[in-house]
């Protein structure tokens, strides 16, 4: 008869013969340590611990923490209690910033800071008001234009006297945006 061949060794098989190698390296270690303990436990002892005294440079002093909760930390906060009191430049600020936000509850609500400043005739609010309207909502745009027009915004009195008069027939474009 002849012998088998050796088997030839496989993931398996590594991964076995892995773990028994260490398996043996981690008890001999483990006794080896042991046994030097009971014959030298003095080898094992720290009684005197060294320290090094490495001299740092001054550093300043820490600034004193605010918590999170300050109110001037977050200038939307800021802006929505003063919005609340009926600051119209507050309420236009915070009508922009939700505005642009990525949520159409958020751009309601910033149309809704928005229409509220430019009823106190806050000019920027009103020329914010009739740009953003003009695709969406053309009678409300009109009139937030009318609005500034009447109270001296240049824009407002351009794009008020371009939509009055009659559209050129040699234009090809007919809808111009103020």
């Amino acid at each position: 008869m002849t012998p088998l061949p050796p088997e030839l060794p496989t993931d398996r098989n590594r991964w076995y013969y892995s773990r028994l190698l260490g398996g043996a390296a981690l008890v001999l270690i483990s006794t080896t340590t042991f046994a030097l303990y009971l014959y030298n436990p003095d080898l094992f002892r720290r009684e005197k611990v060294q320290t090094i005294n490495i001299p740092i440079a001054d550093l300043p002093a820490q600034a004193v923490e605010t918590p999170h909760d300050a109110p001037d930390d977050d200038p939307i906060r800021h802006w929505q209690e003063q919005a609340v009191q009926g600051d119209a430049e507050a309420q236009y600020r915070l009508g922009l910033e939700y505005l642009n936000a990525p949520y159409p509850v958020q751009r309601r609500a910033g149309l809704t800071w928005l229409r509220e400043a430019a009823a106190q005739h806050y000019l920027p609010a009103e020329e914010t008001l009739m740009n953003y309207l003009w695709d969406k909502n053309r009678a409300e745009a009109e009139r937030w234009l009318q609005q500034a027009a009447e109270e001296g915004s240049h824009d407002a009195q351009t794009a008020l006297a371009e939509s009055l008069t009659p559209p050129d027939p040699a234009d090809k474009t007919t809808d111009k945006q103020p």
